[in-house]
């Protein structure tokens, strides 16, 4: 439902019901790319609708992919998802009944799945809210997931980092964080847990931004102390020196991407593909996998600036059979049915 704010006058709405255009139990939202995701929980779907038209624009999974040719669910479709976070291109959505969370990109494209059922680290027991959160700019960002009783944060590989069980909770819900804290609302309970973050990265990261400021202080003064001149010529120097970093590792990261382009359209194994020795695990394979595919995404920054070219077709011929993989079973990545694919 879409309110005029001056006025608090509805101006667009959808109806109830399991239609294309319709909505059954709509829970978690997140807009990016200009599209507002709606998780449809008793539609068991997600839902993508243009943030300026309001139409809709697309959902998972398809119409046409209710069941497979033998009859049964896929394997990534969703079970009562209830929540869904938007970050850098990629959407975390909680499969509850599932009790995992799904990833996709926000052209609603399946790109992985994190966790399984269990209570150990890395695994749910009904997961509901999910967010993104950096604790600090230089620090990588955490998924935090919130299941009954606890929160949980990991990686977006989902590498488990921190497990809280939160004394009195019954039914958590919907969860938010500033990176400094993560918001928790229980339904049953009806309160707002706040939970700090305390844990020795956070506590690194807080060291590192108050030695930067140290210095940016004693810059800042001698700076103050320095000519006019001399102040325009060390501006200029630092942004020469910050220029050519981040121009340095741009070029590492398109020599990432060149390699392993080469590696997956020549290789003839998976494990010439993806730069892998032994016999991995399955959730070693499937992350190098989805390492390869954010790598080789034709809309990531790097790359959409070869579409249309020989370089951009190679890549994005790189990026289908990333995708070929992830979509077959993990026996069939040594038995060379993947070579057969188009």
């Amino acid at each position: 439902m879409a309110f005029d704010l001056e006025t608090w006058r509805v101006i667009d709405s959808q109806p109830e019901g399991t239609g294309k255009l319709e909505l059954d139990a709509p829970e978690g939202m997140a807009v990016a790319d200009g599209r507002i995701f709606v998780v449809d929980t008793a539609n068991h779907r997600m839902v993508a609708f243009d943030a300026t038209t309001l139409e809709k624009c697309g959902q998972y999974p398809p119409i046409d992919w209710v069941r497979t040719e033998h009859g049964s669910k896929r394997r990534d479709q969703l079970n009562n998802p209830q929540d869904v976070a938007a970050h850098e291109g990629e959407l975390f959505v909680s499969d509850t009944h599932n009790d995992r969370i799904q990833v996709f990109t926000t052209s609603l494209e399946h790109i992985g799945t994190l966790g399984q059922k269990g209570r150990g680290p890395g695994q749910f027991i009904y997961p509901r809210g999910v967010t993104v959160a950096q604790s600090g700019a230089r620090a990588p960002a955490l998924l935090y997931v919130a299941e009954q009783t606890r929160v949980q944060a990991m990686t977006l590989l989902g590498e488990p980092r921190i497990i809280t069980t939160i004394p009195g909770a019954l039914n958590l819900c919907g969860i938010c964080s500033d990176g400094l804290r993560v918001f928790v609302s229980d339904m049953d309970v009806h309160k707002i847990f706040v939970l700090k973050l305390t844990h020795s990265e956070r506590w690194q990261e807080k060291r590192r931004e108050a030695m930067e400021e140290a210095r940016a202080r004693r810059a800042l003064r001698g700076e103050q102390r320095a000519s006019a001149s001399g102040e325009d010529e060390r501006g200029d120097a630092t942004r020469r020196v910050v220029e050519a970093t981040r121009q340095a590792e741009r070029t590492e990261k398109e020599n990432r991407r060149d390699r392993a382009v080469l590696a997956i359209l020549r290789g003839r194994d998976v494990h010439s593909m993806l730069g892998l020795q032994g016999r991995p695990s399955e959730m070693e394979l499937r992350h190098a996998v989805r390492l390869a595919m954010r790598l080789l995404h034709p809309d990531a920054a790097i790359n959409i600036v070869l579409k249309g070219t020989p370089a951009g077709d190679r890549i994005e011929a790189a990026f289908k059979r990333m995708n070929n993989l992830k979509d077959m079973r993990i026996e069939q990545w040594f038995t060379g049915e993947i070579f057969a694919q188009k």
